[in-house]
């Protein structure tokens, strides 16, 4: 093995570690504040909580803008060079400043004009602190120099400050429109300690960006954004188009299981974010180092997550009465049905990447719109016949239609490339 190829591995595995122990916040820290709030303030409105969260999240997708895959790549090419670190930092944090401030003139109208319920629209407008709590959060740029141990440390410091808040303020359901609330400010409050440090270490000079900048990284960005408005939709409007045919109760019972698939979720995230800035690397190199690093990855996830999900099948009773006090049957059939997501969603990683990695923006969005469509056809038809079961097997169906679209633009990707040289 060569010495670049040498320290190119301590790296990933260095990258691996750090987010290990940041995913690690993500994922322990929930299981021991969603049980504590769900029997403190019922499923009912833990179900209300969780159809906020879910439309605020949509409103994040437009204040993050996609830079945290176009940002993340500039930044990795650039991580050498104090003065264009500098003017591609300026130029996100003002850009996601003013789109923070066009979301929330959004809710406000939005929460007018549909003519919400009083105790509905202050939990939406509450839960608008996490839009605010995003834009000082650097994870972007941090992920781009690979200094992956300072985004441990902000999950750790949110996650600690959220626990003693839900401790201290959740107490019973009247509390419930609050929950929202303390989780945006636990962010908003860690994020501005990192963004001071990530400051100061990189010693970045902070200046107004010109205002052409803002434009051009705005219109620059904007197929990267929709792609990402249309990968979350297609992971998350499962738990909207439930709120809209499912009572708060039945709504609260998936919200149980959404937050599983969250963890679920968690180690893909976890691997995306290790491998990208040096997948970006090597594609710059060659499309076909790639596809042989990305297959040897395929393998090892998948000998590592069967067993994963086999543990959580045969142990989704005792997972479901730690989160509820009760053996909740529908709840432990749902977990049951959905067992086989932390494997999906691992193998989505090693499909996605060489798109991104390449930065092929219009096949990505022609991609994302696609699956998109697909999976809001499929959740309706199917949430509308079977509600909450419906909504769990739309979610295996969604992450199987995910790696069979990407692999086969894959395949075309690396034939045409193959042709080229």
């Amino acid at each position: 093995m060569s010495l670049s190829n040498k320290i190119s591995s301590k790296k990933i595995v260095r990258n691996l570690s750090w987010l290990s122990t940041a995913q690690g916040f993500n994922v322990l820290i929930p299981l021991l504040i969603y049980p504590l709030i769900i029997r403190r303030i019922g499923l009912a409105e833990f179900g209300k909580v969780t159809f906020a969260y879910a439309i605020i999240m949509y409103f994040s997708m437009l204040v993050d803008y996609g830079f945290s895959i176009s940002g993340t790549r500039k930044v990795a090419l650039f991580k050498n060079d104090t003065i264009k670190l500098s003017v591609i930092f300026n130029t996100i944090l003002t850009s996601k400043i003013l789109l923070c401030c066009l979301a929330l003139i959004i809710i406000g109208i939005l929460a007018t004009i549909l003519k919400l319920s009083g105790y509905e629209s202050l939990m939406i407008l509450l839960s608008s602190t996490i839009l605010i709590g995003q834009i000082v959060l650097p994870n972007w740029f941090l992920q781009g120099v690979e200094n992956m141990e300072t985004v441990a440390l902000f999950n750790f410091l949110s996650k600690c400050l959220l626990l003693i808040s839900i401790l201290v303020f959740i107490n019973d359901p009247t509390d419930s429109i609050w929950v929202n609330f303390i989780l945006g400010i636990s962010n908003l409050i860690a994020g501005i300690a990192i963004l001071c440090l990530s400051i100061y270490r990189y010693k970045l000079i902070i200046r107004f960006p010109p205002y052409f900048k803002i434009v051009h990284e705005i219109l620059n960005s904007k197929r990267i954004f929709l792609s990402s408005i249309f990968v979350y939709a297609s992971n998350n409007s499962t738990l909207f188009i439930l709120g809209l045919f499912a009572s708060p109760t039945t709504l609260g019972v998936y919200g149980i299981i959404d937050k599983f698939i969250l963890v679920f979720r968690a180690p893909a995230i976890l691997l995306y974010h290790s491998i990208y800035p040096h997948a970006c690397s090597i594609a710059e190199e060659s499309m076909d180092k790639l596809q042989k690093f990305l297959k040897s990855l395929s393998v090892r996830v998948s000998l590592l997550f069967i067993p994963i999900c086999l543990s959580v099948y045969y142990l989704s009773d005792y997972m479901i009465y730690y989160f509820v006090g009760y053996y909740e049957k529908n709840a432990i059939y749902l977990l049951e049905i959905v067992s086989v997501v932390p494997l999906l969603s691992v193998l989505t990683v090693p499909t996605t990447i060489p798109v991104l990695a390449a930065n092929f923006q219009k096949i990505y969005l022609k991609i994302t719109l696609i699956i998109l469509l697909a999976n809001a056809l499929v959740s309706v038809l199917l949430i509308s016949n079977f509600i909450e079961k419906g909504a769990a097997i739309s979610v295996l169906c969604a992450e199987a239609f995910t790696i069979i679209t990407y692999s086969w633009f894959n395949h075309k990707i690396y034939k045409s490339r193959a042709k080229s040289e």
